[in-house]
């Protein structure tokens, strides 16, 4: 996998084909004179995943949902530092006469506080599911090919999610791997404020310690929620509303009762959610209280670049219960935003009712 530097200084995972490795050959070249010879069994007993298929499988969970693929996915080298973001100032344009020296502003970097957490993937393949699978032999990569279609789910779940202050129910284990967006965007981190805030809820009563009533998805709160976001990011960014699944499913079905062209055209699949001209992105991880507006590529997941994947095909366990081999991927991630001030952070939105 090749590594490229964004316009903003930080180093993106890309599977560009065009990449070449010190004169040798491309990726998609590699991978197609090896695709025949190279198989998961390549791998035992297990160590860093060969470049050919950690290319494959990193490119396969990037594309396996619609906001893994469109966030900044940034391999660091290191497991824990501080990473720049090339940044520069506003406003640097001023009047020039002939003979003036230039003002000029200097490039610098903002950092980005990356601690990546260890997390173990494991999975075990019954020899009763070869034998009895007509496949047999590509049972393996399908296997596998599963497990990385559900590393990307839990990913985007606990990148969403995750809150390492998360106490009292039986996911925390799952849950306060990491602080995930939600929880980062809500609290800030130890070197950024929070997002600008908005609370969708209405206190209909006087008594000042009642709990405000949470409202639902309206055009009034998506007109306060986008004034919010200062405007340079909406002018020069491409912010979307990032909610729920059900939260739009159901905002959609509300717009059924409108009688209008433009809502025939969306209903009807013509056209897509975009109010005020912002696109919408839905997630089934993103709680139906809770809305983003920003960029997806303000988003960054971070891993440590080198993944281990440990296959094991001969001990007691194996025998003793009738495996074919067992599987440990081991990863180093981590979850953050480039800018803190370019999104906002809206909660207490009436969850969707039948």
């Amino acid at each position: 996998m090749s590594t490229n530097t964004t316009t903003d200084g930080i180093a993106t995972s890309t599977s560009n084909d065009a990449a070449v490795r010190s004169g040798g050959p491309t990726i998609k070249e590699v991978e197609s004179a090896l695709k025949e010879s190279v198989t998961t069994t390549d791998i035992t007993p297990g160590g860093i995943m060969p470049e050919v298929i950690f290319d494959d499988f990193y490119t396969g969970f990037r594309q396996a949902t619609p906001l893994l693929d469109a966030i900044t996915v940034a391999r660091v080298p290191e497991v824990k530092g501080r990473y720049p973001i090339l940044d520069i100032t506003d406003r640097v344009r001023r009047p020039y006469g002939e003979g003036q020296s230039v003002e000029r502003t200097t490039v610098g970097n903002r950092m980005v506080q990356i601690d990546c957490e260890e997390a173990a993937t494991g999975m075990d393949l019954p020899q009763q599911v070869i034998d009895l699978n007509p496949q047999k032999e590509e049972i393996v990569d399908i296997a596998l090919n599963m497990l990385e279609e559900q590393y990307a789910a839990d990913t985007e779940e606990i990148g969403i999610r995750a809150d390492s202050d998360a106490v009292g129910t039986a996911d925390d284990p799952y849950f306060n791997q990491n602080d995930g967006w939600i929880a980062l965007a809500r609290d800030g981190d130890a070197n950024n404020p929070p997002f600008p805030y908005v609370d969708a809820s209405e206190d209909t009563t006087d008594d000042a310690t009642a709990n405000p009533t949470p409202q639902p998805l309206s055009t009034d709160l998506f007109h306060e929620v986008r004034l919010t976001l200062d405007n340079r990011f909406r002018e020069r960014q491409n912010p979307v509303f990032m909610m729920s699944s059900d939260q739009l499913s159901h905002y959609m079905y509300q717009l059924s009762g409108v009688e209008s062209d433009a809502a025939y055209m969306f209903l009807s699949g013509d056209e897509s959610l975009n109010p005020f001209g912002f696109d919408t992105m839905a997630t089934p991880h993103m709680p139906d209280d809770t809305m983003l507006f920003t960029d997806p590529t303000n988003l960054v997941y971070a891993v440590y670049g080198e993944m281990e994947l440990n296959v094991l095909q001969n001990s007691d366990e194996i025998q003793d219960k009738r495996l074919h081999s067992k599987y440990a991927l081991y990863s180093w991630d981590d979850f953050q935003f480039r800018d803190y001030e370019a999104g906002v952070y809206v909660d207490n939105i009436e969850p969707p009712v039948a």
